[in-house]
């Protein structure tokens, strides 16, 4: 649910994936679901940056239009998106901030802290920004729908998911 729910939550934030070059950062299992929604939902290219070698490659292959990528492909990029924990209650960023341009859209799938790093480093060089609550809500509706056969709605769902982040970290 997780690739489905990351593009829903992406296009419900005004990005169309079809037809776009992508960079994922990353090549764990959140990467892998995500990979594979990007292909089905049409993007071009999708390059999967990884430490490892081997990952990438993994991860890469879960579509056609998937290859090992380096981080000199996000100057290419539609779309960069972030499966990596970097950034999670930290300052680091996954990749240096004058990689990032105004052309590019940021996803970060960490929703805590909901505005990363990566996010402030991107809106600070003009990119449009997502952060990663929505893909943790909208992942979570297609998981209700999967389990009980209703459509929850995701609004209602994301306000109580920011209610309890704030409830948590007040």
């Amino acid at each position: 649910t997780e690739g489905g729910g990351f593009v829903e939550w992406v296009a419900g934030a005004g990005f169309a994936v079809a037809g776009r070059r992508v960079v994922v950062l990353g090549a764990g299992g959140a990467a892998r679901s995500i990979v594979v929604a990007l292909g089905q939902a049409g993007a071009t290219d999708v390059a999967v940056v990884n430490r490892t070698a081997a990952s990438a490659e993994a991860a890469a292959a879960l579509t056609p239009v998937g290859r090992v990528g380096t981080l000199a492909d996000v100057a290419d990029a539609d779309l960069l998106v972030n499966t990596t924990p970097v950034g999670m209650g930290t300052a680091d960023l996954p990749v240096p901030s004058d990689a990032l341009h105004a052309a590019l859209t940021v996803a970060d799938i960490v929703y805590h802290p909901r505005d990363t790093a990566l996010l402030q480093a991107a809106r600070a060089c003009g990119a449009a920004t997502i952060d990663g609550l929505g893909m943790l809500v909208h992942q979570a509706a297609r998981q209700q729908r999967l389990w009980t056969g209703h459509d929850p709605d995701p609004a209602v769902m994301r306000a109580a998911a920011e209610t309890e982040l704030a409830r948590r970290h007040a």
